[in-house]
Protein backbone atom coordinates (compact mmCIF):
# COMPACT_ATOMS: atom_id res chain seq x y z
CA UNK A 1 0.00 0.00 0.00
CA UNK A 2 1.51 3.33 -1.01
CA UNK A 3 1.97 6.29 1.38
CA UNK A 4 -1.06 8.21 0.09
CA UNK A 5 -3.40 5.26 0.66
CA UNK A 6 -1.94 4.73 4.12
CA UNK A 7 -2.60 8.36 5.03
CA UNK A 8 -6.17 8.11 3.69
CA UNK A 9 -6.84 4.93 5.62
CA UNK A 10 -5.51 6.44 8.84
CA UNK A 11 -7.57 9.61 8.38
CA UNK A 12 -10.87 7.83 7.75
CA UNK A 13 -10.53 4.95 10.19
CA UNK A 14 -13.42 4.86 12.64
CA UNK A 15 -15.20 7.71 10.89
CA UNK A 16 -18.90 6.88 10.22
CA UNK A 17 -19.35 9.05 7.15
CA UNK A 18 -16.02 8.12 5.62
CA UNK A 19 -16.79 4.47 6.26
CA UNK A 20 -19.69 4.95 3.85
CA UNK A 21 -17.12 6.10 1.30
CA UNK A 22 -14.49 3.45 1.99
CA UNK A 23 -16.76 0.41 2.11
CA UNK A 24 -19.24 -0.85 -0.41
CA UNK A 25 -22.09 -0.79 2.08
CA UNK A 26 -25.15 -2.77 1.09
CA UNK A 27 -28.24 -0.59 1.03
CA UNK A 28 -30.05 -3.19 3.11
CA UNK A 29 -27.56 -3.05 6.00
CA UNK A 30 -27.57 -0.50 8.80
CA UNK A 31 -24.14 0.50 10.09
CA UNK A 32 -24.14 -0.44 13.77
CA UNK A 33 -22.18 1.37 16.48
CA UNK A 34 -21.30 -0.12 19.88
CA UNK A 35 -23.39 1.26 22.73
CA UNK A 36 -20.20 2.33 24.52
CA UNK A 37 -19.81 5.09 21.92
CA UNK A 38 -23.05 6.63 23.12
CA UNK A 39 -22.85 6.29 26.92
CA UNK A 40 -21.49 9.29 28.77
CA UNK A 41 -20.57 9.79 32.40
CA UNK A 42 -23.77 11.43 33.63
CA UNK A 43 -25.35 10.46 36.91
CA UNK A 44 -28.97 10.52 35.72
CA UNK A 45 -31.23 11.03 32.75
CA UNK A 46 -33.21 14.25 33.21
CA UNK A 47 -35.62 13.48 30.34
CA UNK A 48 -39.10 12.17 31.08
CA UNK A 49 -39.58 9.64 28.29
CA UNK A 50 -42.99 8.61 26.92
CA UNK A 51 -45.00 11.33 28.61
CA UNK A 52 -48.37 11.98 26.97
CA UNK A 53 -47.16 15.36 25.69
CA UNK A 54 -43.95 13.93 24.23
CA UNK A 55 -45.73 11.09 22.43
CA UNK A 56 -48.44 13.42 21.10
CA UNK A 57 -45.76 15.64 19.53
CA UNK A 58 -43.84 12.66 18.13
CA UNK A 59 -46.97 11.13 16.62
CA UNK A 60 -48.06 14.46 15.11
CA UNK A 61 -44.67 14.87 13.41
CA UNK A 62 -44.92 11.34 12.03
CA UNK A 63 -48.47 11.99 10.85
CA UNK A 64 -47.40 15.14 9.01
CA UNK A 65 -44.67 13.15 7.28
CA UNK A 66 -47.34 11.17 5.46
CA UNK A 67 -48.04 14.20 3.24
CA UNK A 68 -44.90 16.34 3.51
CA UNK A 69 -41.29 15.20 3.23
CA UNK A 70 -39.99 18.04 5.43
CA UNK A 71 -41.18 18.99 8.89
CA UNK A 72 -39.64 21.63 11.13
CA UNK A 73 -40.03 21.32 14.90
CA UNK A 74 -39.86 24.85 16.32
CA UNK A 75 -39.36 25.28 20.06
CA UNK A 76 -37.47 27.66 22.33
CA UNK A 77 -33.90 27.08 23.39
CA UNK A 78 -33.62 24.56 26.19
CA UNK A 79 -37.09 23.08 25.56
CA UNK A 80 -35.82 19.60 24.74
CA UNK A 81 -35.97 19.52 20.95
CA UNK A 82 -33.30 16.81 20.80
CA UNK A 83 -35.29 14.51 23.08
CA UNK A 84 -38.48 15.18 21.10
CA UNK A 85 -36.70 14.32 17.86
CA UNK A 86 -35.30 11.10 19.33
CA UNK A 87 -38.76 10.17 20.63
CA UNK A 88 -40.16 10.83 17.14
CA UNK A 89 -37.54 8.50 15.66
CA UNK A 90 -38.42 5.86 18.25
CA UNK A 91 -42.14 6.01 17.49
CA UNK A 92 -41.49 5.92 13.74
CA UNK A 93 -39.26 2.87 14.16
CA UNK A 94 -42.14 1.13 15.95
CA UNK A 95 -44.42 1.95 13.02
CA UNK A 96 -41.89 0.55 10.53
CA UNK A 97 -41.45 -2.63 12.53
CA UNK A 98 -37.75 -2.75 11.67
CA UNK A 99 -34.51 -0.92 12.35
CA UNK A 100 -34.80 2.74 11.30
CA UNK A 101 -32.01 4.21 9.20
CA UNK A 102 -31.38 7.80 10.21
CA UNK A 103 -28.62 10.38 9.95
CA UNK A 104 -28.24 13.38 12.26
CA UNK A 105 -26.57 16.60 11.13
CA UNK A 106 -25.73 19.34 13.58
CA UNK A 107 -23.12 21.99 14.29
CA UNK A 108 -19.55 20.82 14.68
CA UNK A 109 -19.61 21.89 18.33
CA UNK A 110 -22.74 19.84 19.01
CA UNK A 111 -21.34 16.75 17.33
CA UNK A 112 -18.08 17.07 19.25
CA UNK A 113 -19.97 17.66 22.50
CA UNK A 114 -21.84 14.36 22.19
CA UNK A 115 -25.29 15.68 23.07
CA UNK A 116 -27.06 13.65 20.38
CA UNK A 117 -25.11 10.51 21.25
CA UNK A 118 -25.99 10.94 24.91
CA UNK A 119 -29.71 11.46 24.28
CA UNK A 120 -29.88 8.42 21.99
CA UNK A 121 -28.07 6.38 24.65
CA UNK A 122 -30.58 7.38 27.32
CA UNK A 123 -33.48 6.58 24.99
CA UNK A 124 -32.01 3.11 24.39
CA UNK A 125 -31.49 2.52 28.10
CA UNK A 126 -35.17 3.36 28.69
CA UNK A 127 -36.36 1.39 25.63
CA UNK A 128 -34.41 -1.89 25.56
CA UNK A 129 -36.88 -3.40 23.06
CA UNK A 130 -36.70 -0.46 20.62
CA UNK A 131 -33.02 0.39 20.24
CA UNK A 132 -32.14 3.32 17.96
CA UNK A 133 -28.91 2.93 16.00
CA UNK A 134 -27.80 6.03 14.06
CA UNK A 135 -26.31 5.48 10.64
CA UNK A 136 -24.25 8.60 11.21
CA UNK A 137 -24.00 11.77 13.33
CA UNK A 138 -22.10 14.41 11.40
CA UNK A 139 -21.50 18.14 11.20
CA UNK A 140 -23.63 20.10 8.73
CA UNK A 141 -20.74 21.20 6.55
CA UNK A 142 -19.03 17.83 6.51
CA UNK A 143 -22.25 16.11 5.51
CA UNK A 144 -22.65 18.67 2.71
CA UNK A 145 -19.17 17.70 1.49
CA UNK A 146 -20.18 14.03 1.43
CA UNK A 147 -23.32 14.84 -0.57
CA UNK A 148 -21.22 16.85 -3.03
CA UNK A 149 -19.82 13.54 -4.25
CA UNK A 150 -22.43 12.26 -6.70
CA UNK A 151 -21.56 8.61 -6.08
CA UNK A 152 -21.92 8.94 -2.30
CA UNK A 153 -25.07 11.04 -2.62
CA UNK A 154 -26.68 8.39 -4.83
CA UNK A 155 -25.65 5.63 -2.45
CA UNK A 156 -27.16 7.41 0.54
CA UNK A 157 -30.30 8.26 -1.41
CA UNK A 158 -30.84 4.60 -2.36
CA UNK A 159 -30.31 3.48 1.22
CA UNK A 160 -32.62 6.07 2.78
CA UNK A 161 -35.28 5.59 0.09
CA UNK A 162 -35.33 1.81 0.39
CA UNK A 163 -35.35 1.81 4.20
CA UNK A 164 -37.77 4.77 4.59
CA UNK A 165 -35.00 6.60 6.43
CA UNK A 166 -34.82 10.09 7.90
CA UNK A 167 -32.31 12.91 7.99
CA UNK A 168 -32.55 14.92 11.21
CA UNK A 169 -31.37 18.50 10.66
CA UNK A 170 -30.46 20.04 14.00
CA UNK A 171 -30.15 23.85 13.89
CA UNK A 172 -31.92 23.75 10.53
CA UNK A 173 -31.85 27.54 10.23
CA UNK A 174 -28.33 26.88 8.94
CA UNK A 175 -30.06 25.98 5.65
CA UNK A 176 -31.79 29.36 5.46
CA UNK A 177 -30.14 30.39 2.17
CA UNK A 178 -31.48 28.19 -0.67
CA UNK A 179 -28.43 28.69 -2.90
CA UNK A 180 -25.85 27.78 -0.23
CA UNK A 181 -23.86 24.57 -0.53
CA UNK A 182 -25.50 23.22 2.61
CA UNK A 183 -29.00 23.68 1.21
CA UNK A 184 -28.34 22.73 -2.41
CA UNK A 185 -26.68 19.42 -1.54
CA UNK A 186 -29.52 18.44 0.79
CA UNK A 187 -32.11 19.44 -1.79
CA UNK A 188 -30.73 16.69 -4.04
CA UNK A 189 -32.02 14.00 -1.67
CA UNK A 190 -35.51 14.21 -3.10
CA UNK A 191 -38.28 12.14 -1.60
CA UNK A 192 -36.29 11.54 1.58
CA UNK A 193 -37.95 12.54 4.84
CA UNK A 194 -36.23 15.39 6.65
CA UNK A 195 -36.91 16.56 10.19
CA UNK A 196 -35.57 19.99 11.11
CA UNK A 197 -35.10 21.41 14.60
CA UNK A 198 -34.66 25.08 15.47
CA UNK A 199 -35.59 27.83 17.88
CA UNK A 200 -35.11 30.55 15.26
CA UNK A 201 -36.55 29.54 11.87
CA UNK A 202 -36.98 33.03 10.38
CA UNK A 203 -33.51 34.52 10.48
CA UNK A 204 -32.51 35.86 7.07
CA UNK A 205 -35.45 37.47 5.31
CA UNK A 206 -38.83 35.99 4.53
CA UNK A 207 -38.20 35.48 0.83
CA UNK A 208 -35.03 33.44 1.36
CA UNK A 209 -36.23 31.67 4.51
CA UNK A 210 -39.52 30.50 3.06
CA UNK A 211 -37.93 29.64 -0.29
CA UNK A 212 -35.31 27.46 1.37
CA UNK A 213 -37.76 25.57 3.58
CA UNK A 214 -40.38 25.08 0.87
CA UNK A 215 -37.73 23.81 -1.56
CA UNK A 216 -36.73 21.22 1.05
CA UNK A 217 -40.42 20.29 1.28
CA UNK A 218 -40.36 19.97 -2.54
CA UNK A 219 -43.09 22.56 -3.09
CA UNK A 220 -40.62 24.36 -5.37
CA UNK A 221 -37.60 23.13 -7.28
CA UNK A 222 -35.25 26.10 -6.79
CA UNK A 223 -34.99 29.70 -5.64
CA UNK A 224 -35.66 30.86 -9.21
CA UNK A 225 -38.76 28.67 -9.40
CA UNK A 226 -39.99 30.11 -6.08
CA UNK A 227 -39.49 33.69 -7.30
CA UNK A 228 -41.17 33.04 -10.64
CA UNK A 229 -44.14 31.15 -9.20
CA UNK A 230 -44.77 33.96 -6.74
CA UNK A 231 -44.21 36.68 -9.37
CA UNK A 232 -41.78 38.70 -7.23
CA UNK A 233 -38.79 38.80 -9.58
CA UNK A 234 -39.73 42.34 -10.65
CA UNK A 235 -38.81 43.56 -7.16
CA UNK A 236 -35.18 42.46 -7.38
CA UNK A 237 -32.79 45.30 -6.50
CA UNK A 238 -29.36 46.10 -7.95
CA UNK A 239 -27.69 43.50 -5.72
CA UNK A 240 -30.20 40.77 -6.58
CA UNK A 241 -32.16 40.95 -3.33
CA UNK A 242 -35.96 40.73 -3.49
CA UNK A 243 -37.35 43.83 -1.79
CA UNK A 244 -41.03 43.26 -1.01
CA UNK A 245 -41.02 44.98 2.37
CA UNK A 246 -42.35 48.12 3.99
CA UNK A 247 -42.22 49.78 7.39
CA UNK A 248 -45.26 49.45 9.64
CA UNK A 249 -46.46 52.06 12.12
CA UNK A 250 -43.84 50.87 14.63
CA UNK A 251 -41.05 51.28 12.10
CA UNK A 252 -40.64 47.51 11.78
CA UNK A 253 -39.85 45.92 8.43
CA UNK A 254 -42.72 43.67 7.33
CA UNK A 255 -43.90 42.10 4.07
CA UNK A 256 -45.90 44.39 1.80
CA UNK A 257 -48.72 42.16 0.54
CA UNK A 258 -49.51 44.71 -2.17
CA UNK A 259 -46.17 43.71 -3.70
CA UNK A 260 -45.97 40.05 -2.69
CA UNK A 261 -49.56 39.14 -3.50
CA UNK A 262 -49.15 35.39 -2.99
CA UNK A 263 -47.73 35.85 0.52
CA UNK A 264 -50.88 34.53 2.28
CA UNK A 265 -50.73 31.35 0.19
CA UNK A 266 -47.03 30.94 0.98
CA UNK A 267 -47.78 31.24 4.69
CA UNK A 268 -50.30 28.42 4.33
CA UNK A 269 -47.63 26.33 2.62
CA UNK A 270 -45.27 27.12 5.50
CA UNK A 271 -47.91 25.95 7.97
CA UNK A 272 -47.42 22.44 6.55
CA UNK A 273 -43.69 22.70 7.26
CA UNK A 274 -43.54 24.44 10.64
CA UNK A 275 -44.83 22.67 13.73
CA UNK A 276 -44.62 24.68 16.95
CA UNK A 277 -46.28 22.57 19.63
CA UNK A 278 -47.13 23.44 23.19
CA UNK A 279 -44.39 21.68 25.09
CA UNK A 280 -45.26 20.64 28.62
CA UNK A 281 -42.29 21.65 30.75
CA UNK A 282 -44.09 21.16 34.06
CA UNK A 283 -42.04 18.06 34.86
CA UNK A 284 -38.74 19.60 33.76
CA UNK A 285 -36.38 21.60 35.91
CA UNK A 286 -36.12 24.90 34.02
CA UNK A 287 -34.37 27.88 35.57
CA UNK A 288 -36.18 31.07 36.47
CA UNK A 289 -34.78 33.82 34.24
CA UNK A 290 -34.66 37.48 35.28
CA UNK A 291 -33.90 39.95 32.50
CA UNK A 292 -32.36 43.32 33.40
CA UNK A 293 -31.67 46.24 31.06
CA UNK A 294 -28.86 48.50 32.24
CA UNK A 295 -28.65 51.87 30.53
CA UNK A 296 -25.24 53.46 30.95
CA UNK A 297 -24.61 57.20 30.90
CA UNK A 298 -21.73 57.92 28.50
CA UNK A 299 -18.55 58.93 30.28
CA UNK A 300 -16.78 62.20 29.46
CA UNK A 301 -14.02 60.19 27.81
CA UNK A 302 -16.51 58.36 25.59
CA UNK A 303 -18.24 61.61 24.63
CA UNK A 304 -14.88 63.16 23.72
CA UNK A 305 -13.83 60.12 21.67
CA UNK A 306 -17.14 60.04 19.78
CA UNK A 307 -16.84 63.75 19.00
CA UNK A 308 -13.34 63.16 17.63
CA UNK A 309 -14.65 60.40 15.37
CA UNK A 310 -17.44 62.66 14.14
CA UNK A 311 -14.94 65.36 13.23
CA UNK A 312 -12.74 62.81 11.47
CA UNK A 313 -15.72 61.62 9.45
CA UNK A 314 -16.69 65.17 8.48
CA UNK A 315 -13.12 65.80 7.33
CA UNK A 316 -13.40 62.63 5.21
CA UNK A 317 -10.74 60.68 7.08
CA UNK A 318 -12.77 57.49 6.57
CA UNK A 319 -12.91 55.89 3.12
CA UNK A 320 -16.27 54.23 3.80
CA UNK A 321 -19.24 55.05 5.99
CA UNK A 322 -19.11 51.45 7.24
CA UNK A 323 -15.57 52.04 8.57
CA UNK A 324 -16.83 55.05 10.52
CA UNK A 325 -19.81 53.11 11.92
CA UNK A 326 -17.56 50.26 13.05
CA UNK A 327 -15.15 52.69 14.69
CA UNK A 328 -18.02 54.32 16.61
CA UNK A 329 -19.39 50.99 17.82
CA UNK A 330 -15.96 49.69 18.82
CA UNK A 331 -15.27 52.92 20.71
CA UNK A 332 -18.52 52.57 22.66
CA UNK A 333 -17.89 48.94 23.51
CA UNK A 334 -14.28 49.43 24.64
CA UNK A 335 -15.14 52.39 26.87
CA UNK A 336 -13.54 51.90 30.26
CA UNK A 337 -16.74 52.63 32.17
CA UNK A 338 -18.66 49.95 30.27
CA UNK A 339 -15.83 47.45 30.69
CA UNK A 340 -15.67 48.02 34.45
CA UNK A 341 -19.45 47.74 34.83
CA UNK A 342 -19.52 44.40 33.05
CA UNK A 343 -16.69 43.01 35.17
CA UNK A 344 -18.39 44.33 38.33
CA UNK A 345 -21.49 42.32 37.39
CA UNK A 346 -19.44 39.23 36.58
CA UNK A 347 -17.52 39.27 39.87
CA UNK A 348 -20.42 40.13 42.15
CA UNK A 349 -21.22 37.89 45.10
CA UNK A 350 -23.31 34.86 44.16
CA UNK A 351 -22.42 34.98 40.47
CA UNK A 352 -21.21 31.68 39.01
CA UNK A 353 -19.59 31.11 35.63
CA UNK A 354 -20.80 34.38 34.08
CA UNK A 355 -21.03 34.39 30.27
CA UNK A 356 -19.98 37.68 28.65
CA UNK A 357 -20.99 37.77 24.99
CA UNK A 358 -18.95 39.86 22.57
CA UNK A 359 -18.27 40.26 18.84
CA UNK A 360 -15.15 42.41 18.51
CA UNK A 361 -11.77 40.95 19.48
CA UNK A 362 -10.78 44.36 20.87
CA UNK A 363 -13.71 44.06 23.31
CA UNK A 364 -12.59 40.56 24.33
CA UNK A 365 -9.07 41.83 24.98
CA UNK A 366 -10.30 44.83 27.00
CA UNK A 367 -12.51 42.62 29.16
CA UNK A 368 -9.72 40.06 29.65
CA UNK A 369 -7.34 42.84 30.71
CA UNK A 370 -9.77 44.17 33.32
CA UNK A 371 -10.33 40.67 34.74
CA UNK A 372 -6.55 40.16 34.88
CA UNK A 373 -6.12 43.47 36.72
CA UNK A 374 -8.49 42.13 39.36
CA UNK A 375 -6.68 38.79 39.55
CA UNK A 376 -9.53 36.80 38.00
CA UNK A 377 -8.82 33.96 35.58
CA UNK A 378 -11.14 33.73 32.57
CA UNK A 379 -11.91 31.17 29.88
CA UNK A 380 -12.48 31.80 26.17
CA UNK A 381 -15.04 30.26 23.83
CA UNK A 382 -14.55 31.37 20.23
CA UNK A 383 -14.19 30.07 16.72
CA UNK A 384 -10.52 29.30 17.34
CA UNK A 385 -10.84 28.11 20.94
CA UNK A 386 -13.37 25.53 22.14
CA UNK A 387 -13.70 24.69 25.81
CA UNK A 388 -13.43 21.05 26.82
CA UNK A 389 -16.12 19.31 28.86
CA UNK A 390 -13.91 19.63 31.94
CA UNK A 391 -13.34 23.36 31.36
CA UNK A 392 -17.07 23.99 30.99
CA UNK A 393 -17.48 22.66 34.54
CA UNK A 394 -15.05 25.23 35.99
CA UNK A 395 -16.60 28.15 37.86
CA UNK A 396 -14.81 30.91 35.95
CA UNK A 397 -16.00 33.80 33.78
CA UNK A 398 -16.35 32.88 30.10
CA UNK A 399 -15.68 35.42 27.36
CA UNK A 400 -17.98 34.02 24.70
CA UNK A 401 -18.00 35.05 21.07
CA UNK A 402 -21.63 35.40 20.00
CA UNK A 403 -21.56 33.08 16.98
CA UNK A 404 -19.09 30.47 18.25
CA UNK A 405 -20.66 30.15 21.71
CA UNK A 406 -24.24 30.82 20.73
CA UNK A 407 -25.35 27.34 19.63
CA UNK A 408 -25.21 23.75 20.83
CA UNK A 409 -23.18 24.52 23.96
CA UNK A 410 -24.36 24.27 27.54
CA UNK A 411 -22.86 25.96 30.59
CA UNK A 412 -24.59 24.14 33.43
CA UNK A 413 -22.86 26.05 36.23
CA UNK A 414 -23.68 29.47 34.82
CA UNK A 415 -26.29 31.66 36.50
CA UNK A 416 -25.46 34.94 34.74
CA UNK A 417 -25.27 36.13 31.13
CA UNK A 418 -24.06 39.59 30.17
CA UNK A 419 -24.95 40.62 26.63
CA UNK A 420 -22.13 43.11 26.48
CA UNK A 421 -22.55 44.13 22.85
CA UNK A 422 -25.90 44.72 21.20
CA UNK A 423 -26.36 42.49 18.18
CA UNK A 424 -27.88 43.13 14.78
CA UNK A 425 -28.50 39.39 14.58
CA UNK A 426 -31.76 38.21 16.10
CA UNK A 427 -30.56 34.61 15.74
CA UNK A 428 -27.27 35.16 17.59
CA UNK A 429 -28.99 36.91 20.50
CA UNK A 430 -31.74 34.29 20.96
CA UNK A 431 -29.31 31.39 20.70
CA UNK A 432 -26.85 32.99 23.12
CA UNK A 433 -29.63 33.42 25.67
CA UNK A 434 -30.12 29.66 25.81
CA UNK A 435 -26.64 28.67 26.89
CA UNK A 436 -27.53 28.69 30.59
CA UNK A 437 -31.30 28.23 30.42
CA UNK A 438 -31.63 24.53 29.73
CA UNK A 439 -33.61 21.57 30.98
CA UNK A 440 -32.21 20.32 34.28
CA UNK A 441 -30.78 23.69 35.37
CA UNK A 442 -32.57 24.45 38.63
CA UNK A 443 -30.88 27.67 39.70
CA UNK A 444 -32.08 31.22 39.08
CA UNK A 445 -30.46 32.88 36.05
CA UNK A 446 -29.97 36.60 35.43
CA UNK A 447 -29.54 38.07 31.94
CA UNK A 448 -28.13 41.60 31.67
CA UNK A 449 -28.30 43.76 28.54
CA UNK A 450 -25.99 46.78 28.53
CA UNK A 451 -27.05 49.83 26.51
CA UNK A 452 -25.10 53.08 26.38
CA UNK A 453 -27.14 56.27 26.23
CA UNK A 454 -25.84 57.01 22.74
CA UNK A 455 -27.84 57.13 19.54
CA UNK A 456 -26.18 54.19 17.81
CA UNK A 457 -26.23 51.79 20.77
CA UNK A 458 -29.89 52.57 21.52
CA UNK A 459 -30.67 52.09 17.84
CA UNK A 460 -28.97 48.68 17.77
CA UNK A 461 -30.87 47.55 20.86
CA UNK A 462 -34.23 48.83 19.58
CA UNK A 463 -33.64 47.28 16.15
CA UNK A 464 -32.94 43.91 17.77
CA UNK A 465 -36.07 44.19 19.92
CA UNK A 466 -38.14 44.98 16.83
CA UNK A 467 -36.71 41.97 14.99
CA UNK A 468 -37.72 39.71 17.86
CA UNK A 469 -41.26 41.12 17.87
CA UNK A 470 -41.63 40.81 14.08
CA UNK A 471 -40.33 37.24 13.97
CA UNK A 472 -42.66 36.18 16.77
CA UNK A 473 -45.57 37.74 14.87
CA UNK A 474 -44.56 35.92 11.66
CA UNK A 475 -44.49 32.61 13.51
CA UNK A 476 -47.89 33.25 15.09
CA UNK A 477 -49.36 34.03 11.66
CA UNK A 478 -47.94 30.82 10.18
CA UNK A 479 -49.02 28.44 12.93
CA UNK A 480 -52.52 29.97 13.00
CA UNK A 481 -53.07 28.85 9.39
CA UNK A 482 -55.28 25.86 8.70
CA UNK A 483 -53.56 22.94 7.00
CA UNK A 484 -55.90 22.73 4.04
CA UNK A 485 -54.52 24.42 0.92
Amino acid sequence: MNAAKKRKKKKTEGDPINEIKEKKVSTSVVHEYPMSDYVYCHTQDDIIWDSENQLDIANELNRRAESDVFQMLVAGVGKGKTALAVATLGEYQKQLGKQLVFIVTSTAASVAGGGWQETIAWYNINHPDNQLIPYGIESIDRFANVLSNTREKNRLWRLLKKEHGIIVMDECHKYKTPTSKRAKTLQKLKGIRKLGLTATPMTNDEVLDTASYLILDEKYTSKTNFINENNIGMFKDYFGKIDVYKRNEKGQRVVDTDLWKTYPQVQKQMAHVIYKPNIDMSTADMPEVVKILLQLEPSKTLQSNLQSLKEAFESRSFDLRADFDNAVVETIYTDEQRIKKAVDLATAEGVHQPLLFYTYNSVRDALAKEFANRGVDVMFQSGSNHLTTEEKLQDKPVLAQYVAAGESIEFKLSNTSIFYENQWSYLAFIQAGGRNTRRGMKHKVTHYCLVSDTDIDRYRFETLSNKIDVNEEIMENIISQTLDL
